[in-house]
């Protein structure tokens, strides 16, 4: 028999798969499955309520008490607001945002280790 798997296994799995999908998936759609997948490995590993609350609840909650570093909650916070604006926002997003957003969620589960170097980490903020 073999071990469970730790969530953080199970989150890095569910990222390279869906990674496999990124040219087949509408920006918008992947947005949705990294965010699923990023809420549901915070909820089981940290035991917090990321899968029931919006972005906004979850980041005041962890302004007041947080298991993350500083680094972690700002790539997070990152994180959550790149995923808003593709889903709410109507911001028109490409292939660059999916992939983007996978390494700041890969680089999340890893506990904040560099996984790829976008060039493009601070477009979403101008636009």
């Amino acid at each position: 028999l073999l071990p469970p798997k730790l969530p953080r296994e199970i989150a890095l799995e569910e990222l390279e798969r869906i990674g496999c999908e990124i040219e087949r998936m509408s920006p918008y759609q992947f947005s949705i499955r990294v965010s699923d997948i990023l809420r549901k490995y915070v909820t089981q590993q940290y035991g917090l309520p990321a899968t029931r609350q919006t972005s906004i609840e979850f980041l005041t909650a962890l302004a007041k008490a947080s298991p993350f570093s500083t680094e972690e909650k700002s790539l997070l916070e990152d994180f959550l607001s790149r995923c808003d604006l593709i889903k709410f926002a109507r911001y028109e997003a490409t292939t660059s945002d999916s992939k983007l957003l996978l390494g700041e969620a890969i680089r999340f589960v890893k506990g904040g280790e560099i996984a790829t170097a976008e060039p493009e980490i601070s477009r979403l903020r101008s636009t």
